[in-house]
């Protein structure tokens, strides 16, 4: 199997030598060049052996792009299994097409509609998953974010023989990143300090391969709220200082106000009660500023 990093980046096209945005796409400059189609494309070329790649592009017509320019720069057939509540089975409906000849080793397998077979797709996925190696073929799975999450934390056999890349513009990345974080705030759901722990290992396996800013400050701050929940309090200040810095540098304030809190919750809990105070007026003074009255309540009730 053939390994590759992930990486984040828009998505653009040369004509005539020169750089262009792909209709449709205003918002991408001619800089981003995306290094990651690039990237695709040399390691579909180079999987003798097999390759999966699970590409997270929620934006469909960017998706369709992605798909056109590799019909364009690769010299494979490509072949679309679409997954619904009646055809969850992958493994299976690969192994299927591959023996009635509908598919062989020079086929690009693009997989679509996976959000629609869970939760038994996971399953599947991590039961089967030497059936991809056998066949030795080219697969494409394009995930959405909360689905590859599900994938490192449920079908951990299968992620270790895939490869993972992120296509994404960049307004797009940025906006849904602050999306995730800000959604993420609310509280941690968790059974047990097991599974908590499990959620540790899974976040900081993330954040060993992201590489946008966005994507890490959200990391270190969901990694200082789990690791305040297990009285880490080194960890979880670190975390939580690396976020603030990170999103004092993209002038995010609600994540700075977040950040600070979680500063002030680690004082608290270390009974540094004068310093928990300073953070958490600090975080209130930010909530007002900005008419966060959600996190204005929060620190209202953190200060107690």
């Amino acid at each position: 199997m053939v390994r590759c990093s992930s990486s984040n980046c828009s998505f653009v096209k040369r004509e005539n030598g020169k750089t262009e945005k792909f209709k449709g796409y205003s918002q991408i400059e001619d800089k981003d060049i995306c290094k990651s189609i690039d990237e695709l494309v040399l390691v579909l070329k180079l999987a003798n052996s097999g390759v999966i790649l699970l590409v997270e592009c929620n934006n469909i017509p960017l998706r369709n792009e992605i798909i056109k320019t590799l019909n364009e720069r690769i010299n494979f057939k490509f072949y679309t299994i679409v997954l619904d509540e009646k055809n969850k089975n992958l493994p299976a409906r690969m192994y299927m097409d591959f023996e009635s000849k509908k598919i062989d080793e020079k086929t690009v397998v693009l997989v679509e509609g996976i959000e629609n077979a869970l939760p038994e797709i996971i399953g599947y996925l991590n039961w089967s998953r030497e059936i991809f190696l056998k066949l030795k073929l080219r697969t494409i799975i394009f995930c959405p974010i909360y689905i590859m999450d599900e994938i490192i934390k449920s079908a951990p056999d299968f992620y270790r023989f895939a490869n993972r890349i992120t296509i994404k513009e960049k307004n797009e990345f940025v906006e849904g990143t602050k999306m995730q974080m800000r959604s993420f705030v609310s509280d941690i759901y968790y059974d047990n300090e097991n599974e908590l722990k499990d959620r540790i290992k899974i976040q900081e396996h993330l954040l060993s391969n992201a590489e946008d800013d966005y994507k890490v400050a959200d990391i270190s701050l969901n990694l200082g709220k789990m690791y305040l929940k297990i009285c880490n309090y080194d960890k979880s200040i670190m975390y939580f200082k690396n976020s603030k810095n990170l999103y004092e540098k993209l002038n995010d304030k609600k994540g700075i106000l977040m950040s600070i809190m979680g500063v002030g919750l680690v004082h608290n809990g270390l009974c540094d009660f004068k310093k928990a105070i300073v953070f958490l007026e600090n975080s209130l003074k930010i909530a007002k500023e900005i008419g966060d009255k959600a996190g204005e309540s929060k620190c209202y009730t953190n200060l107690g």
